[in-house]
Order: C-alpha cells, then sequence, then structure tokens
C-alpha cells in the first residue's frame, strides 16, 4: 500500500458587511464627476446620518506590493487623498486636521440627503492623481445619540463613523 501526502491550501476570508443602503444604488461616472444614488434601508432602524464620502488611493497589484504587505493581518483601502463633505454656508469653512496636506477637503455640487434617500454629486480635483492607482470610494456615515433625533455636544467632539458602502473604481 502506497502513502501519499497531500497539501490542502485553506484560505479563510471574513467580510463585515451590513445592508445600510438597497442594492439598487447608484454610482455614476462622467469624466471628473461622480453621483451617488441610494436608498437608505429602514432608516428608522438605522440611528446614522450621512457624514463625509472619503476617497483613498493604492497601488495596483504587482508582486512587488504584494511582498511589500503580504504580512499584514488586514486590508486597507490605501493613502486617504480626499474627502467631500457637504457644502457649508458662505461665512464658514472646513478646517484640515492634518497640516501637512496628505489628503484635501472639497465641498459637494450636490448633497441632499432627504428622507432616506442620499443624493450626491462632486467632481474630482485635477490635483488627485489617479494614473496607474486603484480609487476606492467609501460612504461614512456619523452615528446619533440613541436616545435623541439629533447630532448632541457629544457627538460633535468625539464622533463615531461607519463606512456604509464603497466602490473601487479600476482602470480609473
Amino acid at each position: 500500500m502506497e502513502l501519499h501526502l497531500i497539501n490542502i491550501i485553506l484560505s479563510w476570508c471574513q467580510n463585515f458587511e451590513n445592508h445600510y443602503l438597497n442594492s439598487d444604488l447608484k454610482i455614476l461616472k462622467n469624466n471628473e464627476d461622480i453621483k451617488l444614488e441610494a436608498e437608505i434601508n429602514d432608516q428608522n432602524k438605522l440611528n446614522f446620518v450621512i457624514n463625509h464620502v472619503s476617497f483613498f488611493l493604492d497601488e495596483f497589484p504587482t508582486k512587488l506590493n504584494y511582498e511589500k504587505n503580504r504580512d499584514k493581518n488586514s486590508y486597507d483601502f490605501g493613502d486617504l487623498k480626499l474627502m467631500i463633505s457637504k457644502p457649508l454656508p458662505s461665512d464658514l469653512q472646513y478646517i484640515q486636521e492634518k497640516k501637512d496636506d496628505s489628503y484635501k477637503i472639497i465641498e459637494a455640487k450636490k448633497w441632499d440627503l432627504s428622507k432616506n434617500n442620499i443624493d450626491l454629486e462632486f467632481q474630482l480635483p485635477d490635483t488627485l492623481n489617479t494614473k496607474n492607482k486603484i480609487l476606492t470610494m467609501v460612504v461614512y456615515a456619523q452615528t446619533l445619540d440613541d436616545n435623541q433625533d439629533g447630532i448632541q455636544d457629544q457627538d460633535i467632539l468625539d464622533p463615531e463613523y461607519v463606512p456604509i458602502t464603497s466602490y473601487t473604481f479600476f482602470n480609473y
């Protein structure tokens, strides 16, 4: 009787995803303009408000990138390069937390959050170099106080952001 050794490679992937948005969400890209239309699933159960949209840049997968990252225990989106926020009144402006200009904050062209609907439109700046990169868009919501209907002072001082959806643009 002959004994054969068989090597089995097991790969385990665990996704932590929730269904915050209906599956028929629309992400439309026209040149540098991006439009996001979605419907929030059961807004009464989900206690959050859309806060901002972040864009991350990552290198295309290569053997060198694989070698550089193979011992990581988790995946990240890449480098934060852009945050899209709701338009402010003309007498206010956003102040960046980091002074190293590693990312830029810009205002959306359209920021309509009515009832359970999300309707956002924004333009990526020309300075965002996406050539030969992977661009990932992540929509973040801010959790609200369980006992109130709005954002409280504590939420402003110590906000908790939840990524509710992401979309990756390849061959951008």
